[in-house]
């Protein structure tokens, strides 16, 4: 049991072979001894997705982004080594499909395997509701009085 199969998880879900191998070594790395250790698995998981979104924003380099997964992890902006950083860089490219979720909308979990497509179907297209007036009358005819009409 890995884990991903740990209960429920919120936000980032990977939806590839790639992405998820690359997400389980993330959170291996996060629940190391150097950095969080011995948590339960939803501050790994929280924690791995803010390591995510920090490698992920194209508003900060390199240096910013060491940073701010080195505070995250150890409480101190210098701590994680350039070693240590350049594989959380390239676990970061192997999550292939964390723009996909970014364009679906945080929050929304699927269930099982997903091919990207039409996840937010039900976002996009609603139900057509139509109020059918004939309805009403065809019962006035039939029930009550069986007569139409005042005459």
């Amino acid at each position: 049991s890995s884990i991903l199969d740990m209960g429920e998880i919120s936000g980032y879900r990977p939806t590839t072979v790639g992405a998820r191998s690359n997400y389980e070594s993330l959170l291996n790395m996060v629940g190391s001894k150097p950095y969080l250790g011995n948590q339960p698995p939803a501050i790994l998981r929280d924690a791995a997705e803010e390591i995510i979104s920090a490698l992920k924003d194209q508003s900060l380099r390199d240096p910013e982004r060491q940073s701010v997964i080195s505070k995250l992890l150890t409480g101190r902006a210098s701590a994680l080594n350039d070693e240590a950083f350049a594989r959380f860089v390239a676990i970061g490219k192997g999550l292939d499909d964390y723009e996909d979720y970014l364009t679906r909308g945080r929050g929304t979990s699927g269930g099982g395997a997903d091919d990207g497509k039409g996840d937010n179907m039900d976002d996009e297209m609603g139900v057509a509701v139509v109020f059918d007036e004939s309805d009403e009358e065809e019962e006035g005819e039939d029930g009550g009085t069986g007569r139409r009409g005042a005459g």
